[in-house]
């Protein structure tokens, strides 16, 4: 069984579309949400009503309920958050139709699922809260800790915007990245396919590049701060870019020549910078899935 797994949207439309294209193209039909369908981006009710139409398995994203609180915390959230947070709440929930708002209302913060025999976990931050970020950085003890909890055999977590595999107490974590707003400075989308059969799991993680500057500009168009087209176009996060207005760090924009350097010395040994799309692949295997815990290259070097 094969699976599109994405997360953390953004109401990024034209990044949805090139992955949803892209699953497509490799005869992909299922898709899994896990969560964090609206903020930054200029649509998100399309982006909720196209993943509705496409029959989507989905989960709430902790930036999702935050918007829907938006009738009852709107004046207390303009007085005491960020005011480009606060904006994008108030923003985003006004641009939802009922429908849209009666989907995100039903999503379960988590879903449990069972392919092949093997347990599944959705999760938007980790399998304790919807907020805790786990990332390749989060200590192995607690990627332990978490799994002992949950009791299944993979997790699939968001959140975090950075994609991952990771083994950890017999479970195995896999984070997809962001579809619509990447932190590390790559602002392509980034999403992964599940081959889930009965004795191995492959995992491939892609990179796809879209239309970037049409997703910035539709953000500007709506009305949206200038720092969320930024965002957008450089793939950081809303708090490096404040941290770097607070610091009176101005953005340099690299010299012609630097530029052309770098597209002379770009061969077929280094082909990454004209790459649109970009994949790793992680396989696992087990005899008995529901029990066994699964194999890695390098699992003695994360325990």
């Amino acid at each position: 069984m094969k699976i599109a797994l994405i997360s953390d949207i953004h109401g990024n439309l034209p990044a949805l579309e090139a992955v949803l294209q892209h699953a497509g193209e490799m005869k992909v039909k299922t898709v899994w949400c896990l969560g964090d369908y609206t903020g930054f981006g200029a649509n998100p009710d399309e982006v909720i009503l196209l993943l509705k139409k496409l029959k989507s398995t989905g989960i709430i994203g902790n930036y999702d309920q935050a918007v829907l609180k938006i009738p009852k915390k709107s004046d207390d959230w303009k007085e005491k958050l960020v005011p480009e947070k606060w904006f994008s709440f108030n923003w985003t929930y006004h641009q939802l139709s009922k429908k849209s708002i009666d989907y995100l209302k039903n999503l379960p913060e988590t879903r449990k699922e069972i392919i092949k025999d093997w347990k599944v976990l959705f999760t938007h931050g980790s399998p304790e809260s919807i907020e805790e970020p786990l990332t390749d950085d989060t200590p192995q003890e607690r990627l332990k800790e978490l799994a002992h909890k949950a009791h299944v055999n993979l997790i699939l977590c968001g959140h975090s915007h950075e994609p991952f595999m990771r083994f950890a107490g017999g479970s195995i974590f896999i984070n997809p990245g962001s579809v619509g707003r990447m932190f590390d400075g790559d602002p392509r989308a980034s999403y992964a396919v599940l081959s889930i059969k009965t004795h191995k799991v492959e995992v491939d993680f892609y990179r796809i590049g879209y239309d970037i500057e049409k997703a910035a500009a539709a953000q500007s168009a709506a009305g949206l701060p200038e720092v969320f087209a930024e965002i957008t176009r450089r793939g950081i996060s809303l708090d490096d870019i404040l941290a770097e207005k607070d610091q009176d760090t101005k953005i340099q924009v690299p010299k012609t020549e630097k530029v052309e350097a770098i597209k002379e010395t770009d061969t077929a040994e280094n082909p990454e910078p004209l790459e649109s799309v970009e994949i790793i692949r992680e396989v696992s295997t087990a005899d008995k899935p529901v029990r066994k815990r699964a194999e890695k290259r390098n699992k003695k070097a994360e325990e």
